[in-house]
């Protein structure tokens, strides 16, 4: 295809749209379950179910609107609308209306499933317009590199909210607050990363558009992404029950929400530095060889956190190590996507983005889901009670949520990562192919 250079413009404008995603997804890892748990005085168990159930919808949503999306193509109107829906949605969701016990079980799930709704009309068009910037893989590497650098910020900014929603916990109103800050900064981010990249996608014509049931064979028969995704949900699952157990192990097991701050804000430049060293590492040894690479780092300084857990340097630089890993490996995954999508219509001649992104973040939201249940049933079966002094053995538990179970499921990761196919010379060989399908070879 003959097309310009992605220009570093481009690439910043677009980094800077994805941290209004990253900036909720962020918020929402580290203090959904205790916001529902110790605000809204939902049980431990309950709250995770409420996490399940409002991430399945949200799943199902994300192969829908890119269903929908998929037919326009018109997606930076579907960017901008869906951000400002979904700033709405994020504030209302965190503000606490004090309802009756029950009553704050349905609002707590309503609102949640009622957010995971407009963030989707926002994030699926937003994750399928990377794939229409470039169809060269090196780019699309550093075009991901750099967004990924970017969104470092949300940890950043997330690291200086941590005391103070920890001191307004009891009547909590910090966190409704802090929800509406963050509201305004995510959709900030929104317009400058609207005004500032160019959309290429065009709506298909009326030959070219894919009946429903064409989408469902042409996802489903592309091995590649079922592979990808799988791997994607093990991140995933993997990442949220770390973050989501993060506060409870420095509030309760090391009584310093002081240093989970501290350890967020340091975060976020390694993020930084990780996400940018991913495009000429991976030049070196391919994105496969650096995802397993990646996987085994951070399953490493979990488990060695968990020997070691009282031990304050040892505890920041385990979490400092699995930082790294983890955030090298968004821009990997993003840009494994980006290749599966062009690999499935190299192999059935369909051009579908968004769906092909709505099927992976649906494997994602899969993950979140599982990741809520599993920290909130897992919290109760130890012996968890809010706000208060907990036993030895609940302790041990929450050491063992926080670092091993994560360190375990990175390692499927990694294993999922072996069957990955489309290293860069054959995906050189797909776009040669697909050029010379359309008869526009670059020149």
């Amino acid at each position: 295809m003959n097309e310009k250079k992605l220009t570093m413009k481009e690439m910043i404008c677009y980094g800077i749209g994805d941290i209004t995603a990253n900036l909720y997804l962020k918020f929402i890892a580290l203090f959904t379950i205790v916001f529902f748990t110790d605000v809204l005085g939902i049980s431990a168990t309950v709250a995770g179910l409420i996490f399940m159930g409002s991430r399945v919808f949200d799943g199902l949503n994300d192969i829908a609107i890119g269903y929908i999306s998929d037919k326009s193509a018109k997606y930076k109107k579907w960017i901008l609308r869906g951000s400002i829906a979904t700033a709405i949605a994020f504030v209302i969701m965190f503000t606490n209306f004090h309802f009756p016990k029950e009553g704050q079980i349905v609002f707590a799930l309503s609102a949640y499933c009622f957010w995971t709704l407009m963030y989707t009309c926002y994030a699926i068009p937003f994750n399928a317009f990377a794939s229409t910037m470039t169809h060269d893989t090196n780019e699309r590497t550093l075009l991901n590199s750099i967004r990924f650098a970017i969104v470092a910020v949300p940890t950043l900014i997330c690291s200086i909210a941590t005391p103070y929603l920890k001191s307004g916990m009891e009547s909590g109103n910090s966190y409704g607050m802090v929800a509406a800050v963050f509201a305004v900064i995510a959709t900030i981010c929104t317009l400058i990363c609207v005004a500032g990249v160019v959309e290429r996608a065009k709506a298909p014509e009326a030959k070219e558009k894919t009946k429903l049931g064409e989408y469902v064979k042409v996802v489903f028969g592309n091995k590649q992404l079922l592979i990808l995704s799988g791997a994607f949900f093990c991140r995933t699952l993997s990442s949220y029950i770390y973050d989501g157990s993060m506060s409870y192990f420095f509030t309760y097991y090391l009584h310093s929400s002081e240093l989970m701050g501290m350890i967020l804000g340091i975060s976020a430049p390694i993020s930084a530095v990780a996400a940018l060293a991913v495009a000429p590492v991976a030049k070196k040894t391919g994105k496969k060889a650096l995802l397993i690479g990646c996987g085994l780092l951070f399953a490493g300084s979990s488990v060695v956190r968990f020997l070691f857990p009282t031990n304050y340097a040892v505890v920041a630089i385990t979490c400092w190590l699995g930082m790294f890993a983890q955030s090298a490996t968004l821009p990997i995954f993003f840009t494994m996507v980006a290749d599966t999508t062009d690999y499935g219509k190299w192999k059935t001649g369909k051009n579908v983005r968004a769906i092909n992104y709505g099927f992976y973040t649906f494997c994602q939201k899969l993950g979140m889901a599982f990741s809520g249940t599993i920290v909130g049933a897992l919290l109760d079966v130890v012996g968890y009670v809010a706000n208060q002094e907990q036993t030895a053995a609940t302790l041990q538990g929450i050491k063992t949520i926080y670092c091993l179970l994560p360190a375990a499921i990175c390692l499927l990761m990694s294993i999922l990562g072996v069957f990955w196919k489309l290293n860069e010379k054959t995906m050189k060989q797909i776009v040669t192919e697909l050029n010379e399908r359309e008869g526009t070879v670059n020149a």
